[in-house]
């Protein structure tokens, strides 16, 4: 089971609470990434927790569009399948998102 504690960031983007201009408007957040254990990152770590939390500011966020970003490639295997790794990676969060929900 993946443990991960508190985002690194997560007092600093405490600091400004953006209101929602129009929290009725329906908004498809284009682009999204998660990652695990990349130090260059502006914290080691972005995963389901964290995007939730980031979304749940009032604004009316009805879907979003997941964006590689380069997160845990396959070191083994071929390296034209490599990325395959991100989705399976992608994949097992919506799983476990999906089996929390019943």
């Amino acid at each position: 089971m993946l443990v991960v504690e508190r985002s690194t960031n997560h007092d600093w983007l405490e600091q400004k609470i953006e209101e929602a201009i129009e929290p009725e408007l329906q908004i498809c957040d284009p682009h999204h990434h998660f990652w695990i254990n990349r130090d260059a990152a502006t914290q080691p770590f972005y995963l389901l927790d964290e995007f939730l939390e980031d979304i749940s500011g009032g604004h009316n966020i009805v879907s979003t569009v997941f964006i590689e970003c380069g997160a845990q490639f396959r070191k083994d295997g071929p390296g034209a399948f490599a990325c395959v790794g991100e989705t399976e990676f992608v994949n097992d969060i919506a799983e476990r998102r999906s089996a929390d929900r019943g």
